[in-house]
């Protein structure tokens, strides 16, 4: 493990183009001996703390046993209402069906649904699985219209043009890095470093600006099936034993150089040491899919540009070196060292 970390910190005057995030930021290790002072959760939204819901299943009742259909809709909109009624618990996104089909009806259906129940703030997150909704909604006004924002079951956001031209936010609706025996530390493609890796690749490949665990916290009985999964174990309260891994650790640390509200700076942010890209590699307006690339490089600052935090992520064996040019406000400042 490498005995220390570099990171700058100043004002990051000028004119480069930035996309606002919810972001943290944490000091992380990386297999190779260089620093990574990592990342980001990331969301293009206002609020502090959101809520996304993403149902996995209905009761068979609902709809005569299809969560595709006007039952489906109305169990949606009811379950919202109750959860603001008894809990006063407001949603930001809702979600179609967990890893399952979806229709435009349906999509079409929730939207004029939600609207009509004084709902408008509430969008649609389409729909958990590849890009097919994205390729139909692309050659669809109507489904578009409906669809707030774009979510793909991935390890990482492939990039997709269309999500780029119809201008909605792109969600990595659920991620999968975590999962196994704890504590899930190891190599470079391990959970321990590749969960925050996410928040940084989902950005840099693809312009996604949300990315999602499942589960936050593994705490249903043994007995139900599907354990090691998480980044924390919860699953004997009575005993009060638990465990936490190396994602959790990673995680709990994202705040500490970032904010809330703080912004990927674009022109910052991008990827070196590519086997077919040389060096440096394209940021988000060259970015080549089928790259490997071994060092993540994100800068990061609030909206008032009164701060910036520089992040790191080298996934190789071998030390890594990246140039960095400070200019406007930042020229002159002492570099803050972790």
């Amino acid at each position: 493990m490498p005995q220390r970390c570099s990171g700058f910190r100043g004002s990051p005057h000028g004119s480069a183009s930035a996309v606002d995030y919810r972001v943290g930021t944490l000091l992380y290790v990386s297999p190779a001996p260089m620093c990574a002072k990592l990342t980001a959760w990331p969301r293009v939204l206002s609020c502090g703390a959101c809520a996304t819901g993403l149902s996995w299943g209905m009761p068979a009742w609902v709809g005569n046993g299809s969560t595709l259909s006007p039952g489906g809709v109305q169990y949606h909109i009811d379950y919202l209402k109750g959860a603001k009624a008894v809990h006063n618990l407001s949603f930001d996104y809702i979600g179609i069906w967990n890893e399952a089909p979806w229709s435009k009806e349906y999509v079409v259906d929730l939207r004029a649904a939600l609207d009509s129940a004084g709902m408008r703030g509430v969008q649609i997150v389409a729909a958990d699985g590849g890009l097919d909704v994205v390729d139909a909604a692309a050659t669809d006004d109507a489904l578009a219209a409906a669809i707030g924002a774009f979510g793909v079951h991935a390890k990482y956001l492939p990039f997709d043009k269309n999500i780029q031209s119809l201008d909605k936010p792109y969600f990595n609706s659920e991620n999968d890095v975590v999962d196994g025996v704890l504590p899930q530390w190891g190599g470079a493609n391990s959970p321990g470093l590749g969960w925050p890796l996410a928040f940084i690749l989902n950005y840099v490949q693809a312009n996604g600006t949300a990315t999602m665990l499942c589960p936050g916290f593994h705490g249903w009985n043994q007995n139900l099936g599907r354990h090691n999964h998480g980044h924390s174990f919860f699953n004997d309260p009575w005993s009060g034993f638990y465990q936490l891994g190396a994602p959790f650790f990673s995680q709990a640390q994202f705040t500490r150089f970032t904010r809330i509200g703080w912004r990927f700076i674009v022109s910052g942010s991008g990827q070196r040491s590519c086997g077919n890209l040389g060096s440096p590699a394209a940021n988000l307006t060259g970015y080549t899919p089928n790259a490997r690339c071994t060092v993540a490089v994100a800068s990061l600052a609030p909206v008032d540009a009164a701060d910036f935090t520089v992040v790191i992520v080298n996934q190789g064996t071998d030390a890594a070196i990246v140039p960095l040019q400070l200019s406007g406000g930042t020229v002159g400042i002492e570099p803050v060292r972790w």
